[in-house]
């Protein structure tokens, strides 16, 4: 399915139905949808981005273990790395990934659980898989919301082939995407509104496949 494009100039695609675990058939689907759209839109090859929210952002790191060599980026929020995922990951080249996860996930445990790395881990993966050196440039941004979140964001830009690892850490936060309206819950949690999607489709934007 197709959506508008946004202000950025995006335009989103994204398949019907919902899976709560993959398989190679997703990849397979990745890779056919990117031929098509490559074959049947006037798309720009080198900016072809993936993001996904709870199993579809596992998803979406799989994806960029696998795919890299054809994507331009990803976004991730609200998932950490398994550590399966974590041994057998080698992206074909260095690659700009988001991380957006709220230290008060309870799907995806901050401090990570049995099976799955901690957020922090989960970032020192790819900052090491990209060969980053140095520290991050770290920045809390202004709290512009009485929404019980605060975010800060953990840049690593000094990286190999212009890849860069970002982490927007959502003090409170919960199992959410960020910006969308809506009540807290006790399942869920605290939404912030101190960031949306504008910010995730600004670190994409600054990113074209290498090469291309």
């Amino acid at each position: 399915m197709d959506g508008p494009a946004d202000d950025l100039g995006f335009i989103t695609v994204y398949p019907d139905g919902y899976a709560s675990s993959w398989s190679n058939q997703d990849f397979s689907f990745t890779t056919t949808l990117i031929e098509q759209l490559q074959d049947g839109l006037a798309i720009d090859e080198n900016r072809i981005y993936i993001a996904g929210h709870s199993k579809g952002a596992e998803l979406t790191i799989a994806l960029a273990c696998l795919l890299a060599s054809d994507l331009a980026g990803a976004a991730v929020v609200s998932a950490t790395m398994s550590e399966e995922n974590a041994q057998a990951c080698q992206p074909a080249r260095p690659f700009p990934i988001l991380f957006v996860h709220g230290t008060e996930d309870q799907f995806y445990f901050w401090s990570g659980e049995t099976g799955y790395l901690s957020m922090n881990q989960t970032v020192a993966t790819w900052v090491t898989a990209n060969d980053c050196v140095g520290d991050p440039a770290v920045e809390t941004l202004p709290d512009l919301v009485n929404d019980s979140t605060l975010v800060q964001s953990r840049t690593y830009t000094d990286c190999a082939g212009g890849a860069e690892v970002m982490l927007y850490a959502i003090q409170g936060g919960g199992h959410r995407w960020p910006g969308v309206p809506g009540a807290p819950s006790d399942v869920l949690g605290h939404i912030s509104m101190e960031i949306s999607s504008v910010e995730i489709l600004e670190f994409l934007a600054r990113h074209r496949r290498v090469g291309g």
